[in-house]
């Protein structure tokens, strides 16, 4: 497993409550990458990265990656009543699609093929089904940010289940990944004509702790891991794990104590954008029409 947890955590209260314990010689750097196990080429980076800048707060607590679990044993096989809802490009978001999603066009029931045990969080087609009690978890932590869209879903001999679900976007999109720590970089590709980062689904990246800030639930704009996760606080991951909300792929991302800025992680993108005058990709583009239309600011 490395260092994925499938669904677990600890206790929670606010983002910088309690600290994980895997940490020697700096808390900034989980006990794994400095044994040089399972960070392979990140303890480098991160050694060259914090002699560089060699201010940190020591202590930082940790963030986490978020992705829905996509296996057999995880996934109970619900599929949606959609025949009136042809459009299925736009439920196609796994855990969000970076800015506010049209509820009309988001199916309001779905029926189980199978007889498997259901979940807390689970795949649906192209997006996600969360339960009652996720939904409550995020409204404790993040009240009125992000969108619940009621899905009514029926077990295979037709009864409904005992707890509401719903599918779930997270509306909050910032960059915090630091690009440096994260042993990433930007390059170019000639046949698609932009700049292009690639960032794993699965493996930690580094993350800026005051551009985190009070937020607990997010997701990146320009730098985004692989399969529309999700970023959350620890306090966030530690309350999924007390409350044995499953299932749901964590991954540890460390957090370092050092600003974010645009020039040092995102300047290839943004140059590329002031030469075209428009978003750099098709997401991005479609964030900032979305937005604009509805008046929705940024979170």
């Amino acid at each position: 497993m490395g260092d994925r947890v499938e669904v677990d955590g600890a206790e929670g209260g606010n983002r910088h409550a309690g600290r994980s314990p895997a940490f020697v010689l700096s808390p900034l750097i989980p006990a794994r990458a400095m044994r040089g196990e399972g960070f392979a080429g990140v303890q480098p980076m991160v050694h060259r990265f914090l002699l560089k800048h060699g201010n940190e707060k020591r202590g930082e607590p940790m963030a986490w990656l978020l992705n829905l679990v996509y296996q057999a044993w995880s996934t109970p096989g619900f599929v949606f009543d959609d025949k009136e809802y042809p459009d299925r490009m736009a439920r196609a978001f796994g855990l969000s699609q970076y800015y506010w999603v049209d509820p009309t066009k988001i199916p309001v029931s779905g029926h189980q093929t199978t007889t498997k045990r259901v979940p807390e969080v689970f795949p649906m087609p192209f997006c996600n089904a969360v339960s009652q009690r996720f939904k409550d978890l995020v409204e404790e932590f993040e009240p009125g940010v992000h969108q619940f869209m009621p899905l009514k879903l029926r077990f295979k001999n037709g009864e409904s289940l005992p707890q509401m679900y719903y599918v779930f976007n997270c509306a909050v999109a910032f960059d915090a990944v630091l690009i440096e720590p994260s042993d990433i970089e930007w390059k170019f590709y000639e046949e698609i004509d932009h700049p292009y980062v690639t960032l794993p689904a699965f493996k930690p990246v580094t993350l800026s702790a005051p551009r985190i800030g009070s937020h607990h639930l997010w997701i990146g704009l320009y730098l985004r891991p692989n399969g529309y996760g999700v970023f959350c606080s620890d306090a966030f991951q530690k309350q999924l794990k007390k409350r044995k909300i499953r299932f749901l792929e964590q991954v540890h991302c460390p957090e370092l104590d050092i600003p974010w800025s645009a020039e040092d992680n995102i300047q290839p993108a943004l140059d590329w954008e002031a030469r075209h005058g428009e978003p750099l990709g098709a997401i991005l583009k479609l964030r900032a029409e979305i937005l604009k239309l509805h008046g929705k600011p940024e979170l």
